[in-house]
């Protein structure tokens, strides 16, 4: 999978997939978003290129840890 962020300095946050659009409650690339966003008074628009079958967000989670940093 391959995500591209645009940060956003309203504090919005926002994720589609190219796969599915899933529930916010269900998207873990979003509440991971969430959870990092108590550390900073930024957004994202986060777009994920999905290549990998569903289920993978967990590698995802980790490479948004990653990118934040």
């Amino acid at each position: 999978d391959i995500l591209h962020f645009t940060v956003c300095e309203d504090g919005k946050l926002s994720c589609k997939s190219s796969a599915i659009d899933l529930p916010p409650e269900q998207d873990i690339v979003l509440r991971a978003a969430k959870l990092l966003q108590q550390y900073t008074d930024l957004g994202a628009d986060i777009q994920v290129e999905k290549n990998i079958p569903m289920g993978g967000h967990s590698i995802i989670c980790g490479v948004l840890l990653e990118t934040i940093k």
